[in-house]
């Protein structure tokens, strides 16, 4: 497991070029905007918990969960498709994830709510 920032590192590192690799390819094909669009926010979303990373422990998790908020979100306003139920579901995962990481002191609330913050607020603008 990796439960120091330290080890951490890596696989950010490694996922960030993923991304990164996958959006230069994707570019290549002409894929849809809002493919690459979603890629780069991803890439966005990572590179600000790298950083962040060096300095103040975030919760991954609350962050991979504000990103699907804002995708589903984005969808809805876009497409109009009917997804409140999802959105309302994922509110419902967001106050069972961040209580669970409160619970087993995994983080405290700052840095539950700004893991949330940082994986919705460049997700929902880059899409």
């Amino acid at each position: 497991m990796l439960y120091d920032r330290e080890e951490r590192r890596i696989p950010y590192l490694l996922t960030i070029f993923i991304y990164g690799f996958d959006y230069y390819n994707f570019t290549k094909i002409s894929a849809t905007p809002i493919v690459l669009n979603y890629l780069l926010a991803c890439m966005a979303v990572l590179t600000i918990i790298f950083i962040v990373n060096y300095f103040y422990k975030i919760s991954i998790h609350t962050a991979t969960l504000g990103s699907f908020l804002a995708l589903l979100m984005v969808n809805y306003v876009n497409t109009g498709a009917e997804l409140r139920p999802l959105i309302a579901i994922t509110f419902v995962m967001i106050g069972l994830v961040s209580s669970a990481r409160l619970f087993a002191n995994s983080h405290n609330s700052s840095q539950v709510y700004l893991g949330l913050i940082v994986g919705f607020i460049p997700m929902f603008f880059i899409l």
